[in-house]
């Protein structure tokens, strides 16, 4: 009874054993020596990270090869809280790589996130990127441009020279005459390549000073200072 025992609990533990070396991925077939058999990945990629070395001990669970496919990636891309609610899943973006100049690459925004960064005030937005040639890396840095929902609408804008910062807001200068300027207050929208989106405070067309604009911002702070405090 006690042989019998004994055998049954070693058949149990041969049978764990064999589950767990199934579980590697290894066949039955393996002979007696069970110093050597064959690891195989559960996807074809590359080799990102080896552990793994000759002599070395691995505890279970340790990985020892972290391979990835390269074919697609995600761009992680950080869109000011402004714009990412003009963001839609769809849109195609086209993507700039420091490390690769002179090429752009085709993407689309696959997910928009619903949490806003609280320091940057940005939202992460998900980009899916197809990497056929294998060029991209994991970990690159890139600036990507994204259609936004109603971007073709006409945009009023002037050129960053001219905002200044005056106490809690941005004005623009507009000439009223020789030596005469009028302080006009603006609602400031995106930075848009060397443009500022004016929101509010100015119509299409009209006329603001760029050179010299701050010149006439610290004629208004001196005044203040002084003061006076008035418009023109």
């Amino acid at each position: 009874e006690e042989a019998a025992a004994a055998a049954a609990a070693a058949t149990a533990e041969l049978r764990a054993a064999r589950a767990a070396l199934q579980a590697f991925g290894v066949s039955e077939e393996i002979g007696e020596d069970l110093s050597r058999f064959t690891l195989r990945a559960p996807l074809a990629g590359i080799v990102l990270e080896r552990n793994a070395a000759v002599g070395r001990t691995s505890e279970p669970g340790a990985p020892l090869y972290r391979v990835a496919d390269l074919s697609t990636l995600w761009l992680i891309a950080h869109a000011s809280e402004r714009d990412a609610v003009r963001i839609a899943v769809g849109a195609p973006v086209r993507v700039s790589l420091p490390a690769l100049p002179g090429r752009s690459f085709d993407g689309q925004v696959v997910h928009v996130g619903s949490q806003v960064d609280r320091v940057a005030h940005t939202v992460r937005v998900r980009v899916v990127l197809a990497n056929s040639d294998a060029v991209l890396r994991p970990g690159m840095t890139a600036t990507a441009w994204v259609s936004l929902t109603g971007s073709g609408d006409a945009v009023v804008t002037v050129p960053a020279a001219a905002t200044q910062r005056v106490e809690d807001g941005w004005v623009v200068f507009v000439p009223r005459g020789e030596a005469s300027f009028e302080i006009r207050r603006i609602g400031r929208g995106r930075d848009l390549d060397g443009e500022v989106e004016v929101l509010s405070g100015l119509t299409a067309g009209e006329t603001v000073v760029v050179d010299g604009a701050f010149l006439l911002k610290t004629e208004v702070e001196k005044a203040h200072g002084g003061g006076e405090h008035h418009h023109h």
